[in-house]
């Protein structure tokens, strides 16, 4: 997706990470979690840094 030059917002709540730029696109994602609810080391990894996952994820 094709994100235009301005401020990029990462917001990351109960499960979901989303990726928000003040141009109007925006991009949510799923985070992994176990049987128990909680989040798996993966998604662990994505809270400590939402916009790096993000980056990886989608290649930019």
């Amino acid at each position: 997706m094709p994100l235009a030059a301005g401020q990029v917002h990462v917001v990351q709540t109960s499960g979901w990470i989303t990726l928000a730029s003040d141009t109007g696109a925006n991009m949510t994602c799923r985070t992994e979690a176990d049987a128990s609810g909680t989040a798996a080391p993966a998604a662990r990894r994505l809270a400590v840094s939402p916009l790096r996952a993000l980056r990886q994820r989608f290649g930019f």
